[in-house]
């Protein structure tokens, strides 16, 4: 008994023991345990601040996202204030040709007004030379019975000036026939310097046409080639966000695989040391029940084989918390060096688009320094031209003032005539009145013979005006409509009481006059038929109404190619008297 209470107190000496072993292990699990979670959570805080890291680098990319998209933006205020600007310039034009063809208008009504204030003025003439002529037969009338003996002597006088007269007036006939001589050479000199100049004119501008056309298509190409730049431009750029937004959707599908993960490892680790703990528990048991049923072992035994078991638990625990800090450390490195090449291809790709942008510009400023170009040397076709147009119209103007003087010389001389023919005509009237007895008769022929002579322009039908002074042959020049150009003779007969001409050529055009809308010229590729307002074939037609006009006198820049009832740009046509 006294062994049995030896060994009792033995035994519960040595469960005291162990049982203080057990708290100082459980200690040191305890500290092991700590430690653990301090660098499980230096481990959180190292992941926070990479997680930051790239929530930095994410809000670097989105603030270069949006930068771009307000660049973009930008862009598309600058197009659509370019867009803008056009529009405005392209109502400027527009105001501008309504207001050219407002000022035409009130230049055709000028002209119109001119017109019947000049046919008011010739019907006023012809009333007062009327009224004169009434006048005067009363006159001569009231004289007639006295100076009948006086007109018998004074008829052979009067035959001897009239003899005399015929003379100075076939003199002044051939004076008049040198003069039209010398005018008609001077007019085919004319005609001959202005189809020269035409043809000069033409070359120059087929030339400018051609250095035109070229520039146009060099800017076309050059900017097709920049919309096929910028379209390749956008598609890689469609690219490029297609393939961020894969690689951002990827590396969000990888931080959650990766949370999960971890997740389940520090699950498997809990697990582990629950499982751990219990096994310790368990092996603590059975080493209780392993003592108290072998309580031959030595003491020492006992103690070594606790500790062997103990370092066994120790080494298994340190070698998984190595391998898990290990493959966390390798994941860390991988997304540090996944991080590296995302912002190494978002600056590469930064610096691309830069690249692409500033090639961009470039190729805008030389595009812009072409069409600039291009301009000024349209401007200064534009100013030659309307220089050689500006000689050709004081030439023009020179050759129709000089014509016009003619005209009014010839038109003085024709009324001094007809003044003078009837004086003759009362004379004979008022010798033939009084050797008749002065019948009621003569009187009644005196009358009608006061009336008889008309003025070679009546406004109301000024067909016979215009076929005697039109030109057999004409020269037409016109830049914009080249089938109009040419060489014209004058037809016989004239179409719609008007004289006409057709195109000398392969290729026929007729130059006529039709009644509508008040009486035009028109070029037209057929001939309509008399009195007609059809016009078949039309090619070209003058805005200037023209009643009592040839068409050399028309305004060279009232010709247009639109059909009646519409409008278009004017075209200038050179008519010139061959």
């Amino acid at each position: 008994k006294a062994e049995e209470a030896r060994l009792a107190e033995e035994a519960a000496a040595h469960a005291a023991r162990e049982k203080a072993k057990a708290k100082a292990a459980a200690e040191e699990a305890r500290k092991a345990e700590a430690e653990r979670l301090a660098a499980e959570a230096k481990a959180a805080e190292e992941a926070a601040a990479e997680n930051r890291r790239l929530a930095a680098v994410e809000a670097a990319r989105k603030a270069e996202e949006a930068r771009l998209a307000e660049e973009e933006v930008a862009r598309a205020a600058r197009k659509k204030a370019k867009a803008k600007a056009a529009a405005e310039e392209a109502r400027k034009a527009e105001a501008e040709r309504l207001a050219a063809e407002a000022k035409v208008a009130e230049e055709t009504a000028a002209e119109n007004r001119r017109l019947a204030a000049e046919e008011a003025a010739c019907k006023a003439e012809e009333a007062r030379l009327a009224e004169e002529a009434a006048a005067h037969a009363a006159r001569e009338k009231a004289k007639a019975k006295a100076a009948a003996e006086e007109a018998r002597k004074a008829e052979a006088e009067r035959l001897a000036a009239e003899a005399k007269a015929a003379e100075e007036a076939a003199a002044e006939n051939r004076r008049l026939a040198a003069e039209e001589a010398s005018r008609k050479a001077e007019e085919t000199r004319l005609a001959e310097e202005a189809a020269a100049h035409m043809a000069k004119e033409k070359a120059k501008a087929k030339a400018a046409a051609e250095e035109a056309r070229k520039a146009e298509v060099e800017r076309l190409a050059a900017q097709a080639k920049v919309e096929e730049e910028d379209r390749r431009l956008g598609a890689e750029r469609a690219a490029r966000k297609a393939e961020e937004k894969a690689k951002r959707r990827q590396r969000r599908e990888e931080q959650k695989q990766k949370r999960r993960d971890e997740e389940n490892a520090t699950h498997c680790i809990e697990e582990e040391e629950a499982k751990g703990k219990e096994r310790e528990v368990q092996h603590q048991r059975t080493l209780a029940e392993q003592l108290h049923e072998e309580g031959t072992k030595t003491k020492v035994d006992q103690e070594f084989e606790i500790q062997s078991k103990k370092d066994e638990v120790q080494r298994h625990w340190n070698a998984e918390a190595a391998m898990h800090h290990k493959e966390l450390e390798e994941q860390r490195q991988k997304e540090q060096t996944d991080a590296k090449h995302h912002l190494e291809l978002d600056i590469q790709q930064g610096n691309d688009e830069l690249q692409c942008r500033q090639e961009l510009e470039a190729k805008r400023e030389v595009e812009a320094s072409l069409h600039m170009e291009g301009a000024q040397a349209k401007h200064r076709h534009k100013r030659v031209h309307n220089e050689e147009l500006s000689t050709s119209n004081n030439l023009d103007a020179k050759r129709q003032k000089q014509e016009t003087r003619e005209l009014g010389a010839e038109h003085i001389q024709q009324e001094q005539h007809r003044t003078q023919q009837k004086v003759d005509m009362t004379e004979r009237s008022s010798v033939q009145e009084v050797a008749a007895a002065a019948t009621p008769v003569s009187s009644s022929c005196l009358g009608a013979t006061a009336q008889t002579p008309a003025s070679p322009l009546n406004p109301a039908a000024p067909q016979h005006f215009l076929a005697a002074r039109a030109a057999k042959r004409l020269f037409v020049s016109c830049d914009e409509h080249p089938v109009t150009a040419g060489e014209y003779l004058l037809m016989e007969g004239g179409i719609n009481g008007r004289p006409a001409w057709a195109r000398t050529g392969a290729e026929k055009a007729y130059l006529y006059w039709t009644p509508r809308d008040g009486g035009h010229w028109i070029f037209a590729k057929e001939v309509a038929g008399q009195a007609s307002e059809a016009t078949p074939g039309l090619l070209l037609r003058s805005m200037q109404m023209a009643w009592s006009v040839l068409p050399e006198e028309v305004m060279q820049a009232k010709w247009s190619k639109a059909t009646w009832g519409t409008r278009s740009a004017f075209s200038k046509v050179l008519v010139l008297r061959g």
